[in-house]
């Protein structure tokens, strides 16, 4: 039992796992940006994404990599756009 729990565990992680960026360029889609802080957003280009932090980094931890152009905060949240 304790297979077919793991098993299924394992499947579940699978399908929760994040977008990469690497994964957008073949959807042709950018990454939004929203700052949580000031309300402030954009889109930045995922070309310029993919040469600073690489094809392999989630989606949702860009947020942690910029830093608004409004305020400074660095509150980010990020999705495909």
């Amino acid at each position: 039992m304790a297979g077919l729990k793991r098993a299924l565990f394992e499947e579940t992680e699978n399908r929760r796992c994040a977008t990469v960026l690497g994964e957008l360029v073949a959807r042709s889609a950018d990454v939004f940006c929203w700052c949580n802080r000031c309300g402030h957003e954009g889109i930045v280009p995922i070309a310029r994404l993919i040469a600073q932090l690489g094809p392999e980094f989630p989606v949702p931890d860009v947020g942690v990599q910029v830093r608004c152009m409004s305020c400074g905060s660095k509150n980010i949240a990020t999705h495909p756009s």
